[in-house]
């Protein structure tokens, strides 16, 4: 599946499970350093859970600055 499949998959992920959507949108809404430290620990508890690879794959391209922008975006509920 393409990057771009997957980020689709996530935010339709976080939109349908409103504790998903809280969480993500927790993170995303730090400061860089803090975003980051944030997204590496629920990395690391989902990994230790068992989450599935393709999940905690798609949770790692927040890492990204852009890309968690977009999706905070996409969370808030702006499109534009």
């Amino acid at each position: 599946m393409k990057r771009e499949e997957m980020f689709v998959q996530l935010m339709a992920v976080a939109q349908e499970t409103p504790e998903m959507g809280q969480q993500l949108v927790a993170i995303l809404s730090q400061e860089r350093f803090h975003r980051q430290s944030m997204l590496a620990t629920l990395l690391d508890d989902l990994q230790r859970r068992g989450a599935p690879a393709e999940f905690v794959e798609c949770i790692g391209f927040l890492r990204d600055d852009e890309t968690a922008a977009r999706a905070l975006e996409l969370l808030r509920g702006r499109t534009h």
